[in-house]
């Protein structure tokens, strides 16, 4: 027999939608369809449409309501497929929308496909009752943000300010003021500080930006920026020419060039000029070129001085201190490494170090070591270029390992490349089943971290902000949870920041047993795709709760920028 084309997969689907007897492995296949092919999810929506004019015209009595199997909850929120809502709710919305006019389908459709859902659905009235579901065990969610965050936790890219540049090269950077920003940060209007170290800065209309500490640099827009007082190198290639700098005594107008800029204490500036032309305007104005430098001084006068190109920090500089400050990182991150691992609490304790001929087991550096098997997973390049990691890309890449015993606390780590969100729910270390006590560490398309703990059947959940959005993606990043049975809290952790402290539902012993790293499990009795989309170069897990302190310290011996 041929295999079934998408356009009659599709049709296929439908009917046994239609006749009440589709099941959790087609569903999973309904979903997929719709999800990948445009034209499918208007066929979808014609569809339901079309049946639910013939129901209102003809008054069918014939429709079989879809059956509900009872299911468990895995780890965290209700099982859920890659359509972002859950089985038994996706169901009741969908009888209940062949049931109610077609305009309440079409808003249900662009509500299911547009839309993350929502923790808690909103009721729907005037619809004929649908069968009762029942024995879905419940779940609790500790999660304040729901369903939105505070706005001390809204990450500033979204609250609604506009970026105007981005940082994209640090080297032994000492920020003022304790600011926290890392390699691929958007930034936004205002003022930067730097006590010591170089930046880099491309603005978004093209120019870059070097910025020597100590300097006080402020941006203004895409286009602009003043500053009050530092060194810099810029370079404004030509579809960004009419770039402005700002200074005390003049302002820089750049006419597609290289140039750099000093300005003192006192205010008084200097401009050299290495490549093109700029002008220097004030209440005499003029033009420099290639070769050329001049002092403008606080009473308007300006003067020639000697022109100096080496005392500048190009793109070679920058380079040159970054790999110096990575070396001396990694050394430190390697002695780090070293006692932890000694640590009597490591339970797990993953270096993504490819070992033997087939590179198929990821070696653990705990006291009492379990080797995982890699499934799937390919070798590439980690946070340092001498560092390997593990990709997991696919829907069966995952890394097999056990940890037997219970523990009254745990605190997870892990370095992690995120590349995007494949499912609603994406693992980071799952054990396989969700028995009382087990645990499944996980992280959401919205964003927020999730441990996830069982309560005889019941999903104990607890969620940080949703600060794993844009700005992470693409970039090594540093997340940890702490489940600290003493405290009775739950704390999660991003690059070093506490990003939440949550009490506990209900204080369990928990267990981890057998399971996976960046999947789950073997997808029993129609539990949904939960693969991780990116990578990871590093992983631990410890029996004892560690302290802000010594996740804050981890974290900087460990960041590669």
């Amino acid at each position: 027999m041929s295999e079934q084309t998408p356009s009659e997969l599709l049709q296929s689907l439908l009917a046994s939608l239609r006749d009440g007897s589709l099941t959790d492995e087609q569903m999973v296949q309904l979903d997929m369809l719709l999800a990948d092919d445009a034209e499918a999810r208007e066929t979808y929506l014609d569809y339901i449409q079309l049946y639910a004019d013939l129901r209102s015209h003809y008054g069918s009595s014939s429709f079989s309501p879809l059956s509900v199997d009872s299911e468990k909850t895995q780890g965290g929120p209700l099982p859920v497929s890659s359509s972002s809502t859950p089985l038994f709710f996706r169901r009741w919305r969908l009888l209940a929308g062949l049931m109610v006019a077609s305009l309440l389908i079409m808003a249900w459709g662009m509500n299911h496909w547009l839309n993350t859902p929502p923790k808690n659905v909103p009721e729907i009235v005037n619809v004929p009752p649908v069968p009762e579901i029942v024995n879905v065990p419940p779940v609790k969610d500790v999660s304040p943000s729901s369903p939105l965050p505070s706005s001390s936790e809204l990450p500033e890219i979204l609250s609604g300010k506009k970026g105007i540049a981005v940082l994209t090269k640090t080297a032994n950077v000492v920020w003022k003021d304790d600011k926290k920003l890392t390699v691929s940060d958007p930034l936004f209007p205002g003022r930067l500080k730097l006590i010591s170290g170089l930046v880099q800065i491309e603005f978004y209309q093209g120019a870059i930006v070097i910025l020597e500490g100590p300097a006080d640099f402020e941006l203004i827009n895409s286009q602009r920026a003043f500053l009050h007082q530092g060194k810099l190198r810029s370079f404004v290639p030509m579809p960004s020419r009419g770039f402005v700098i700002d200074t005390p005594q003049r302002k820089l107008i750049d006419h597609g060039t290289e140039f750099g800029l000093v300005v003192d204490k006192q205010g008084i500036t200097q401009v050299h000029v290495f490549d093109g032309k700029v002008e220097m305007k004030g209440k005499k104005s003029d033009f420099l070129i290639e070769g050329e430098s001049k002092q403008y001084l606080k009473n308007g006068e300006s003067k020639r001085i000697p022109f100096d190109k080496k005392s500048f920090s190009g793109p070679v500089e920058i380079k040159a201190d970054l790999d110096n400050a990575l070396l001396s990182r990694r050394r430190e991150w390697k002695k780090l490494a070293n006692r932890l691992s000694k640590d009597p609490s490591a339970l797990m304790y993953y270096l993504f170090e490819k070992k033997g001929d087939w590179g198929r087991s990821l070696k653990d550096f705990s006291p009492q070591p379990y080797n995982g098997a890699i499934v799937g997973c390919q070798w590439a390049t980690g946070r340092w270029k001498q560092k390997e990691a593990l990709e997991f890309n696919h829907p069966a890449d995952r890394v097999r390992f056990s940890v037997p015993g219970e523990y009254q606390s745990l605190t997870y780590m892990a370095w992690v490349r995120l590349d995007g969100y494949s499912h609603v729910w994406n693992a980071l270390m799952m054990s396989d089943g969700f028995d009382h006590g087990e645990a499944h560490w996980q992280l959401s398309r919205n964003g927020e971290l999730i441990l996830g703990v069982s309560n005889h059947g019941q999903s104990e959940n607890y969620y940080s902000p949703p600060v794993l959005v844009a700005k992470n993606l693409g970039r090594w990043i540093h997340i940890a949870t702490v489940y600290d049975y003493q405290k009775k809290e739950v704390a999660h952790y991003l690059d070093g920041q506490l990003l939440r402290k949550l009490p506990m539902i209900t204080p369990l012993k928990l267990k981890i047993g057998k399971g996976d790293i960046g999947n789950w499990g073997y997808q029993k009795g129609g539990h949904y795709l939960r693969s991780l989309n990116g990578s990871i170069d590093e992983l631990a897990l410890f029996s004892r709760p560690f302290e802000a302190k010594e996740i804050q310290q981890i974290y900087t011996a460990g960041k590669p920028y």
